[in-house]
């Protein structure tokens, strides 16, 4: 009884230091418009700077005809999350403006042809596992929804679509869908850190080329936030926006500090001032929360006050009568 005891004990310390950071999948790029490579990819998001060990990042087959078996599997190990808590599993070739410390390259299994995710029914799961997930694997072989895990294995997060067949299985608590059609990506809101939370997400086709972070607006989830959402690949997400168009002037629009406790500045390029403006603060899930008019942006800076606002991430835009510039700040009180 007491080598019992000892036994549940020890697993237990080894679980609770094991499992100190939260992990969650973050986005997703499934099918790409056109060829799927490069430019598909799933990023993961946990506590910033820590050290991730026994983390597997699991694709599962959803198709009634082959449910529960391990399509692929990325083993994440004595790897330290970057500044920003985010890892994107993808191939450099296609987003060439990837933070180094947030990108997970695996040359093994990126860079296929036809893409390394089946546009299927399928689950994206993170495991802590002290026992390897082996591709290839039936995790289901009863076929009746219960995977049977490795010993000790524990289910962190995970989201899925069915491709419309309802003997399909998503393996987890949140089963995403849309108006029409099968998504080609998913984002979690930022604000929503809940586990297999359905609500955490949206969901939508996309629409462009095949590098395209743009969804299409008639083929989306119930709950897309208002604007349109984004893909934002090693980056923290940032629904509300109307296109990725904008990016190019998001960058003329400086915030500091950031992260910010209760005054947030921001300034623009000398040649870009202006008489008056409309300034806006939008939240993670692009709901308006603070709005004024600038009579005068003559300074080298302007401060807002955000003493109201709760902590979270949020987006400022500025309009002035030739453009519209826009920056993303985290508030935080410390």
């Amino acid at each position: 009884m007491k080598n019992t005891i000892r036994t549940v004990f020890i697993l237990a310390f080894f679980l609770t230091t094991q499992l100190s950071a939260q992990v969650l999948i973050n986005e997703l790029k499934v099918n790409a418009p056109g060829n799927d490579d490069p430019y598909e990819f799933i990023e993961i998001r946990g506590t910033p700077n820590a050290t991730l060990n026994n983390i597997y990042v699991c694709i599962i087959e959803g198709d009634s005809s082959n449910p529960g078996v391990l399509d692929r599997v990325f083993r994440i190990n004595n790897k330290t999350l970057g500044s920003s808590g985010i890892m994107l599993f993808a191939t450099s070739l296609g987003y060439q403006d990837i933070a180094d410390d947030c990108l997970f390259q695996d040359t093994l299994v990126f860079g296929i042809p036809s893409g390394i995710i089946e546009n299927g029914s399928n689950t994206f799961a993170i495991f802590f596992s002290p026992v390897p997930f082996v591709v290839g694997t039936d995790y289901d072989t009863t076929n009746d929804g219960t995977l049977e895990l490795p010993p000790g294995a524990i289910m962190m997060d995970a989201v899925g679509w069915t491709n419309g067949n309802p003997s399909a299985i998503v393996y987890g608590g949140a089963i995403l869908s849309q108006v029409s059609g099968t998504p080609d990506a998913a984002v979690r809101f930022y604000n929503n850190t809940t586990p297999f939370s359905s609500a955490a997400w949206y969901c939508g086709d996309l629409i462009g080329t095949a590098s395209s972070l743009q969804f299409d607006s008639l083929e989306v989830s119930s709950n897309f936030p208002a604007g349109q959402g984004l893909l934002t690949p090693g980056s923290h997400n940032q629904p509300g926006f109307s296109s990725v168009l904008n990016h190019p002037q998001k960058s003329l629009l400086k915030v500091f500090p950031n992260p910010v406790s209760h005054q947030i500045f921001f300034s623009l390029p000398e040649n870009e001032k202006a008489d008056a403006g409309f300034l806006r603060i939008f939240n993670s899930q692009g709901v308006l929360v603070k709005s004024l008019m600038l009579n005068t942006l003559r300074s080298i800076s302007v401060g807002i006050d955000i003493n109201e606002l709760s902590d979270g991430y949020y987006f400022l835009e500025f309009a002035n009568q030739k453009h519209v510039y826009r920056s993303g700040f985290l508030k935080n009180t410390y």
